[in-house]
């Protein structure tokens, strides 16, 4: 997991999107599929791509938040206080 959210090559990044939109993909479709709702199709578009902006900080708030945990761990190895 912290490979996936922390490296930064091409790969990475577009593997982080497919995930995105497939969550997001996901969060449209099932209450649609259970008829919970009832949208058109471009409003199940806008709301997807509404979802994706909100998981793409959010994935790079959880990339800052494992790097600090990262760092705070190697200082503990090195007998430093962890601050």
């Amino acid at each position: 997991m912290e490979r996936f959210l922390t490296d930064n090559s091409a790969s990475m990044r577009f593997a982080r999107t497919v995930v995105q939109g497939i969550l997001a993909a996901l969060i449209v479709f099932v209450p649609e599929a259970m008829g919970m709702l009832d949208l058109q199709p471009s409003v199940a578009a806008l709301l997807t791509a509404a979802i994706m902006a909100v998981l793409s900080p959010a994935m790079a708030m959880l990339r800052a938040s494992d790097t600090i945990e990262v760092e705070r761990a190697r200082r503990v190895r090195r007998g430093l206080r962890g601050g």
